[in-house]
């Protein structure tokens, strides 16, 4: 038996170096040269290894090196979306008073600025933000909720609220407009009780709700803001909660509402609310109003500070602002809300400083790579164009692009043409600012020869024998030499004394 299995890699191997050493060898050398268009070619680029690699100049194909055989880089999270780890500017590009700033680009899911956005801090009335998201995604707006004694039970009477009454009936959606607008904690504990059956209850929810949209830095301890201490969030935090509110339409027309008429009934009066959103409302004051928001929500007790979470707008830009821990300056002729004076600071410097860019085309290839059990290498381009947000005045050469393949022994035949094979990404400085899939370009077949050439070497590679194989290989090789030499020096004498004859 085993001299069975030895007579067979032998003979395998045979095989193998009768390939390597036929003029058909030559063709296949001929036949690896890429199939795919000049531009393609010049653009494209040689990888440093099989795993993450950046792109550099275009190689001549005999240049391209055996990056399948090269371990892959550990894979590197993307810094683009609400997880960034970093942000595209440094801290000390915003000059606005406030413990915590955040400002997203909600369309291109770039985190631009980041001051302080994963401390724990009390979030006041934006908690507001959660009961609303709940109250739109497990109740129906036209329900009709009566008060109840033991919703009103323990307010504290110096917060805001919508004065609701004992006995009172109010739709959902009625409400909703107390809570977003005049702020109302009278309305969060109604509006807990309603969704489910009590506040501790409502609690439980907005936790578990926190935890689904992956906030890892919020516990809430009430449906309202009002302090306690087991009741923080994160800037982080606040933004995911934001963003799955903004998904529902009802959410955008009230957040974005600045009056709003409260209808009489048989206990109450028709009155016309106005939002604490002043960035919006102009009705209190004008010192605070910016066209450019959309909508939002306030907040403030005495340990939170200043609060407000809105979405601005402007020249194809769209932003989710931030702010925790602003301050109150007081003097006695006015008032300044330091919420609204560093949310339109931040706004300013992200309007006025960044813009958008083209970062990744599929017209613009990555690499050209060699593909096992073929005689063709591939060329690599992005799955898809990718935009997202620089500085207005970024610099080019701070733009690197990387790849890494999924498998880590690199590419084999047979490869569809735009098949899925890595992921590419481009970074701006140690950024990463944009990230799709790495598709391949034209399709590569199988080669028989090819295969079985590389199948062969496997299965030599994984015998026990192998070292006996290795050995018979060598001196296989050396009498296939010495037969050619021989076989040189024949024909070489045989032309010699052919002259001779000739010239006699």
């Amino acid at each position: 038996m085993v001299i069975s299995m030895v007579k067979s890699k032998v003979l395998s191997l045979l095989l193998l170096l009768a390939l390597l050493v036929s003029p058909a060898r030559v063709l296949a050398a001929d036949a690896a040269q890429p199939q795919e268009s000049a531009a393609a070619t010049e653009e494209a680029g040689a990888p440093e290894s099989a795993g993450e690699a950046e792109t550099g100049e275009a190689p001549e194909p005999s240049d391209v090196p055996e990056a399948q055989q090269t371990p892959p880089a550990t894979r590197v999270n993307s810094d683009a979306g609400i997880d960034a780890e970093t942000s595209l500017a440094p801290q000390d590009a915003l000059d606005a008073d406030a413990a915590v700033i955040l400002l997203y680009e909600m369309d291109s899911e770039t985190m631009v600025y980041a001051r302080g956005i994963d401390d724990r801090r009390e979030p006041a009335s934006l908690t507001k933000v959660m009961t609303c998201l709940l109250a739109l995604e497990h109740g129906t707006l036209t329900d009709e909720i009566k008060v109840s004694e033991k919703a009103l039970a323990n307010m504290d009477p110096d917060g805001s609220s919508s004065d609701l009454t004992v006995g009172d009936t109010f739709t959902l959606e009625q409400l909703l407009y107390c809570l977003m607008i005049e702020s109302a904690n009278d309305a969060a504990a109604v509006i807990a009780e309603y969704v489910s059956g009590s506040e501790e209850a409502f609690v439980s929810l907005m936790n578990e709700k926190a935890r689904e949209l992956g906030c890892t830095g919020t516990h809430f301890a009430n449906p309202h803001g009002l302090h306690d201490d087991n009741h923080y969030t994160t800037a982080r935090d606040m933004a995911k909660i934001m963003l799955a509110a903004l998904e529902y339409e009802k959410f955008q027309e009230i957040y974005s509402t600045g009056r709003y008429t409260l209808p009489a009934s048989s206990l109450r009066e028709e009155r016309v609310m106005v939002t604490t959103n002043f960035l919006i409302g102009t009705s209190v004051t004008q010192d605070y109003y910016d066209d450019r928001v959309i909508g939002g929500k306030t907040g403030f007790t005495t340990p939170a500070g200043r609060c407000v979470i809105c979405v601005a707008q402007e020249d194809g830009l769209r932003y989710l602002c931030v702010i925790l821990g602003a301050p109150t300056i007081s003097t006695d002729t006015y008032t300044v809300y330091g919420n609204f004076v560093a949310a339109s600071k931040a706004l300013d410097y992200g309007f006025d400083n960044f813009t958008f860019a083209e970062v990744l085309s599929p017209l613009a290839p990555i690499a050209q790579l060699p593909v096992s059990e073929a005689t063709q290498s591939v060329v690599l381009t992005p799955a898809q164009s990718v935009t997202t947000m620089l500085p207005a005045d970024y610099d080019e050469t701070l733009l690197t692009t990387r790849y890494e393949l999924t498998a880590q022994e690199g590419l084999t035949a047979p490869l569809e043409a735009g098949q899925a094979v890595g992921v590419v990404r481009k970074y701006y400085g140690s950024i990463c600012v944009g990230e799709t899939e790495l598709v391949t370009v034209t399709a590569v077949e199988r080669r028989a020869v090819a295969a079985a050439m590389a199948e062969t070497m496997d299965e030599i590679r994984e015998s026990p024998w192998r070292f006996v194989i290795i050995i018979l290989a060598v001196l296989l090789g050396l009498l296939i030499f010495l037969m050619l030499f021989s076989a040189l020096i024949r024909r070489r004498n045989r032309r010699r004394r052919r002259q001779r004859r000739a010239g006699r």
